[in-house]
């Protein structure tokens, strides 16, 4: 991990000051990863907004089967151009650019190892390798006689990181985290989504397919059918859905997203310890929360704050991650000590080495949002936003507005936003030179 530029603003956010230096010495003498909220930090004394970008770098091998010189998967090793990842409105740790660098690329048979890297290089102009199935590459390569082979592909990749924090007093306000490159985990989606055309479908539509680049294994979606919904072809205007793998499931008013759990779960289980899945619904889509801003902003902080988190849930450690943490607030005897309200979580699929996962999946409208709560200890999740929740929880069944606001971290308030847009403008980084 590579620190490129670490930028704050003193104390009366008049002045930007480069803390660049500090930064590495500290990082030198602490093998820094992951600094939680509230930490003290001395040597950033009198300065209140740290801006910091960093670069990960590590070394990949894939092997691609090859079947007479035509490519039986897809290569896609990226880019050495700039690409922003669509993460819009997501404000904690933010993907900027992905590069890589070829090592070398040979031709392997059971005859022979030829090393075509150059010739593959001035194909495809070397920076910019994205070679789709079926692509033939007998002019790169010689017949094989036995017909199998396979390409053996060295690389590096780095990303580039930014995250801004705010310091107040020296102390950190919110959790900085260096060094996670999300290409080394497979990160998956499932969703249960009722189409039913309204306002909340759309605000919860748009957050699903402009993050969809985030999940690099499996999605899944499963839809809600019946007479007074629209068709699932209705989704294509978010999603093509014959690019991902969907289910249908006759609606139920009484049981809501409860009634696709268990399949969804089963669909993705593995005790892969660096797999992960992020769990959501269309949620809002009842006819009453038409135009309800305060179950919008609800929404809305969910997929912020639990898609923008993902590198803070995984150096947790923890089974279960989500935004919105409460105790109790379900009837007894049928509650679990705590859940995330509104649902909306991540989880470690180190979840299913738990013998009895599926006995935790109740028929029953709460379901999905009580399942963290029965499935594992309070220690073993994490909370990105808010916990110990349940007056925030009351403030949005009351369309509470000006208590949500005062219950929000610092990172959301104007003033914040205000700073960050200040330091933008004044420090840019040089991607050429990067």
């Amino acid at each position: 991990m590579e620190v490129i530029e670490a930028i704050c603003s003193d104390i009366d956010e008049k002045d930007v000051l480069d803390v660049k230096k500090d930064i590495e010495d500290y990082l030198n003498k602490n093998t820094l990863l992951y600094l939680s909220k509230n930490t003290k930090l001395n040597f950033l004394k009198n300065k209140k907004i740290l801006k910091i970008t960093w670069r990960y770098q590590s070394k990949k091998k894939e092997s691609i089967l090859l079947d007479n010189c035509s490519l039986q998967n897809s290569i896609h090793l990226g880019s050495k151009q700039p690409i922003e990842v669509n993460l819009k409105n997501l404000y904690s740790h933010k993907r900027l650019l992905y590069y890589f660098n070829t090592l070398g690329i040979y031709y392997v048979s059971k005859i022979n190892t030829l090393d075509i890297t150059n010739r593959l290089s001035l194909e495809n102009e070397f920076y910019h390798i994205n070679l789709l199935k079926s692509t033939n590459l007998d002019h790169l390569i010689p017949t094989d006689p036995l017909n199998q082979s396979s390409l053996s592909i060295e690389y590096e990749t780095y990303s580039i990181f930014q995250t801004i924090i705010y310091i107040k007093n020296g102390y950190l306000k919110k959790d900085l985290v260096l060094g996670i490159d999300l290409n080394d985990y497979k990160l998956n989606l499932i969703a249960h989504v009722v189409p039913r055309d309204c306002e909340m479908l759309e605000l919860n539509m748009n957050y699903i397919a402009k993050n969809l680049k985030l999940f690099n294994n499996k999605i899944i979606l499963s839809i809600a059918t019946d007479s007074n919904l629209e068709n699932k072809s209705f989704l294509n205007k978010w999603i093509n859905l014959e690019s991902i793998k969907v289910i249908e499931k006759e609606n139920s008013s009484g049981l809501g997203e409860s009634i696709s759990f268990r399949d969804l779960i089963k669909l993705i289980e593995n005790t892969n310890g660096n797999e992960y899945t992020f769990y959501c619904h269309t949620k809002g889509i009842s006819k009453h929360n038409d135009n309800n801003s305060s179950i919008a902003v609800w929404i809305e902080l969910m997929y912020k704050h639990c898609l923008a988190n993902i590198d803070v849930m995984i150096l947790s450690g923890k089974i279960f991650g989500g935004a919105i943490r409460s105790f109790n607030l379900f009837p007894k005897g049928v509650s679990p000590p705590w859940h995330f309200t509104g649902t909306f979580y991540w989880f470690s699929h180190i979840l299913f080495k738990h013998r009895n996962v599926y006995s935790f999946i109740l028929d029953d409208y709460y379901a999905t949002e009580m399942f963290p709560g029965f499935v594992v200890k309070l220690e073993n999740s994490i909370c990105f936003l808010k916990d110990k929740a349940d007056p925030f929880y009351e403030c949005f069944l009351d369309k509470n507005m000006d208590c949500i606001v005062d219950n929000l971290d610092i990172l959301e308030s104007e003033t914040a936003k205000a700073i960050v847009y200040k330091i933008n403008e004044l420090i840019t980084i040089d991607h050429q030179n990067l």
